[in-house]
């Protein structure tokens, strides 16, 4: 398969959509936000898919889609859950580098604050807060990435140079 994509995964609020445009942009790729295809096949926000159906139910949901997912030379930006879903990931590596977009814990919790559901973040069971939720899946997130840059106190601009240049220095190796 082709691996010419970019795929961003990370903790909610990392910033992965922003970052992703800006990508696209510089390296002249498209770009996708997986959670914009997740919207399109339900008709309710994703918040309330969740509240609806649970956390499971929306996982199963995330990996269809994502294993469904086919294209070429994009920069595609992952919802902060998508690494719960096995398969979906293992067809992610198929196609392209996983770049994680790391943050701090401090960081995460500043930028999502208390908007924790309306923000849609899927939180496993047994899983009640931020923190439980970072210490869950930091690790899965640096499992799955082929390149990882912590992009916390960066600006934007800052941030999209460190990672074109990160993935840069990857490929050139």
């Amino acid at each position: 398969m082709d691996k010419s994509n970019i795929v961003l995964i990370g903790m909610p609020a990392s910033g992965k959509s922003t970052l992703g445009k800006g990508i696209a942009k510089r390296l002249g790729m498209k770009f996708v936000d997986t959670d914009s295809l997740l919207q399109l096949g339900s008709d309710e926000k994703i918040s309330q898919f969740i509240e609806e159906h649970g956390h499971e139910a929306f996982v199963d949901y995330e990996n269809a889609i994502l294993c469904g997912l086919m294209c070429k030379n994009h920069v595609i930006a992952t919802g902060g859950s998508a690494i719960y879903g096995h398969l979906a990931m293992q067809h992610l590596l198929d196609m392209g580098l996983i770049v994680f977009v790391d943050i701090s814990k401090d960081e995460m919790k500043s930028r999502v604050g208390n908007k924790i559901s309306e923000r849609g973040i899927i939180m496993r069971e047994g899983i009640s807060s931020l923190d439980e939720l970072y210490s869950d899946r930091h690790q899965i997130y640096l499992d799955y990435a082929d390149v990882v840059v912590s992009t916390d106190n960066l600006s934007t601009r800052e941030a999209i140079d460190l990672i074109v240049e990160s993935i840069e220095d990857y490929k050139s190796k």
